[in-house]
């Protein structure tokens, strides 16, 4: 194969690995932004449900007796494309308001209780769905309950997670894209070297003011060594025929 066919080999090689590994990359980030995106939204959403019950509960309400929250809950299932369900459960588990009416005076998954001893929104990611909820607490900063939040979709980033995740998460396919780039600069600088290094060779002989007597065996080579002996042998000629002239000039 021809020294600059290979090179374009090469180039397009590094190329489309690049524009493959970017590709990738951008449809990965893309979804983080729009994961994190929805996750902004739930927070929000599992916020101003965490604030009405704890103004509720403020005001001496227990949770049985905050009937308004059950249309609160459904005019926000309403509201939100991506929420399957709406559920608030008091400390034993025990569904008191829910959009899906028949889930009411059921219990709850059992992974969602213990996470009422921590002050912090949680995600529990599904086939096809996944969990975000919360508690509220009374004035004394104890847990009443819980808030969840069913919705669509594979497991997403959870909420409150760093931003710098979507840099993390793609790390892999950065570090691939450097290496195919790297990878295709030294492999075009070798055959670059390789291709060049004749004419390289032959601009050396031609430099040099006094070529080898032998001809290499190179062609090339070959061609500028007979040159470099005529450009020797022309050199010299001058040298002498000076010298002769200057001779000519003493004796007259």
């Amino acid at each position: 194969m021809k020294p600059t066919r290979s090179l374009a080999l090469i180039v397009a090689g590094g190329i489309l690995a690049a524009a493959g590994a970017t590709a990738w990359f951008d449809a990965e980030t893309t979804e983080r932004v729009r994961a994190q995106i929805s996750s902004s939204k739930d927070g929000y959403l599992l916020r101003n449900l965490r604030a009405a019950a704890e103004a509720n509960v403020s005001i001496g309400l227990t949770l049985d007796q905050m009937d308004g929250l059950q249309g609160l809950i459904e005019r926000e299932r309403e509201g939100a494309e991506d929420v399957l369900s709406i559920d608030v459960f008091n400390g034993s588990g025990v569904v008191v308001y829910s959009t899906d009416r028949s889930a009411i005076g059921t219990a709850v998954a059992t992974p969602w209780v213990p996470f009422l001893a921590r002050d912090q929104a949680w995600t529990i990611a599904g086939r096809g769905e996944r969990v975000v909820g919360t508690r509220f607490d009374n004035d004394l900063g104890v847990a009443e309950g819980g808030i969840a939040l069913t919705l669509k979709g594979r497991g997403a980033a959870a909420i409150g997670d760093d931003p710098l995740a979507v840099l993390r998460a793609n790390a892999v396919s950065l570090i691939a894209t450097l290496l195919a780039l790297l990878a295709a600069a030294v492999a075009s600088a070798r055959l670059l070297q390789r291709s060049t290094a004749r004419f390289r060779a032959a601009a050396a002989i031609l430099s040099d003011p006094e070529p080898a007597r032998t001809p290499p065996a190179e062609p090339l080579s070959a061609l500028a060594s007979a040159q470099a002996q005529r450009w020797a042998w022309i050199r010299t000629t001058l040298v002498e025929r000076q010298k002769a002239l200057e001779r000519l000039d003493d004796a007259s």
